[in-house]
């Protein structure tokens, strides 16, 4: 088995992403749990002071069915 490590714009502190870019993941993530191929995971955003962009920390794991799966990043919340 191959453990792969996807990072979308890994940064200290949270991603800035746009609205599409939100719901993308989002959609992901609802689509692994429901097909029961996504068994962990955390996703935190919060509107940004920029209208249509969201502040975005978030790891999560797609590809159970298939062994260990791979891991997306999406900034991260390690201390400065």
């Amino acid at each position: 088995m191959t453990w792969r490590v996807r990072s979308w714009g890994l940064a200290r502190g949270p991603q800035r992403v746009s609205t599409s870019v939100l719901i993308r993941h989002l959609r992901i993530i609802q689509d692994g749990v429901g097909t029961g191929d996504s068994l962990e995971g955390s996703f935190e955003y919060h509107a940004s002071e920029t209208p249509g962009f969201w502040d975005v920390t978030a790891a999560y794991r797609i590809g159970n069915r298939d062994g260990q799966g791979f891991v997306t990043l999406i900034g991260t919340d390690e201390p400065e």
